[in-house]
């Protein structure tokens, strides 16, 4: 294993010395440009309130249950979780014909305030436009260890990856437990990593929020739980994209980004990492489950088949405690509304346990999947090759 992040290598150093350099930039920018004339918008025609992620919809009386299509062992799960089902899958599948290290498992661990999985810019650069001078510059005071710290994320991310990979090289079943010792550090640290940044936005955007007037409450709410997606030229956003013009690219995608969890923070439904789109429930016209989805699992032999259910049965266990420990943070982070105090100790001590929780589900299922990969026959994996070259 690579040594922590808190470590001061020479080139982290060099790194987040350019990134504070960039921020500065980007408060440079902002100092010297005038205040953006902050107009509210009007309510664009057929806008329509969107559902937060996460929220399902139960199965209409006449609408049949789509595994019953699929083999036996998966047979019974709700059509809104069959999204879940395909992603093990994907994930599954890729581990039989790849050696490349698993995607990151850990994007669940995030804490963030927006329920929007594509940040659009534009709505972000419409909120900034809605922001004074000072109110930009007070986001942008934040840029630099936001920016620093999501490296830092990204770099333990590779790090606990590649531990998982090393289930492929071990034969013995005690081998895994030493795995699970061996990314101990990582995985505290980037569960810590996660509630500094989570406190020190919280903090930032309770301060934004109580110099807001009337008028920028409204526009944000609209920006926060409307379906509008703004065209560039609205009034404001022309002097706000002038402003960001010399600043490095990341930074101003952030600063949007930033903008988008202000609004959320403000309308008062700050969530946990925003739920992937591919996660929806299947559209109510399917009348069948996807045609690659139902191939994987058809060639799969019954002990793999009832192999992979115990994955995705494990994968709904840990989204429900995930989401207990995410609920947690933020209740606390939320305190800074009410009670003008948060519980950082909480907010970290979830955000950790919510990184455990997730490696070892992480673990469990590497695991599984090499099961399945070390009984699969040669006939199997060339099958599988072929339909995902298709």
């Amino acid at each position: 294993m690579c040594s922590s992040l808190s470590d001061h290598h020479p080139r982290s150093v060099h790194r987040r010395q350019r990134v504070t350099v960039l921020a500065l930039a980007v408060l440079s920018c902002l100092l010297v440009c005038s205040t953006a004339n902050a107009q509210k918008p009007g309510k664009p025609k057929g806008m329509k309130p969107v559902q937060e992620n996460g929220q399902r919809g139960g199965r209409g009386r006449n609408e049949p249950l789509l595994s019953e299509q699929l083999p036996g062992p998966f047979q019974g799960i709700s059509n809104e979780d069959l999204a879940i089902l395909q992603q093990v899958a994907l994930r599954a599948k890729r581990w039989l014909l790849y050696d490349t290290a698993p995607e990151s498992p850990f994007a669940p661990v995030r804490v963030r305030f927006t329920a929007e999985p594509d940040d659009n810019p534009q709505v972000g650069l419409l909120i900034l436009a809605r922001l004074s001078l000072q109110q930009r510059k007070l986001l942008a005071s934040v840029l630099a260890d936001t920016i620093s710290d999501q490296q830092k994320i990204s770099q333990l991310d590779q790090q606990l990856c590649q531990v998982l990979q090393k289930v492929r090289e071990q034969k013995q079943p005690n081998r895994i437990r030493a795995l699970e010792t061996e990314a101990r550090r990582d995985v505290q640290e980037l569960g810590r990593v996660e509630a500094a940044l989570a406190a020190r936005q919280a903090r930032i955007f309770s301060q934004l929020e109580k110099g807001l007037s009337d008028e920028q409450r409204q526009s944000l709410l609209l920006a926060s739980t409307s379906s509008f997606v703004p065209e560039s030229g609205l009034p404001g956003m022309h002097e706000v994209e002038a402003e960001l013009k010399n600043a490095d690219s990341e930074q101003r995608d952030e600063l949007k980004r930033m903008a988008r969890r202000v609004a959320a923070w403000t309308a008062q439904y700050a969530v946990a990492a925003p739920t992937d789109s591919s996660e929806q429930p299947p559209p109510k016209k399917e009348r069948s489950p996807d045609p690659q989805l139902q191939n994987f699992l058809k060639s799969l032999l019954p002990p793999q088949q009832e192999e992979l259910r115990r994955v995705f049965d494990a994968e709904l266990r840990c989204r429900r405690q995930q989401q207990l420990l995410t609920t947690t943070a933020m209740a606390s982070l939320q305190g800074l509304r009410t009670s003008k105090v948060m519980d950082e100790k909480k907010v970290q001590q979830s955000t950790v346990s919510c990184a455990q929780l997730q490696f070892t589900a992480a673990l469990a299922e590497a695991v599984s999947f090499e099961t399945i990969r070390q009984s699969a026959s040669k006939q199997q994996l060339e099958y599988l090759t072929g339909s995902d070259q298709q």
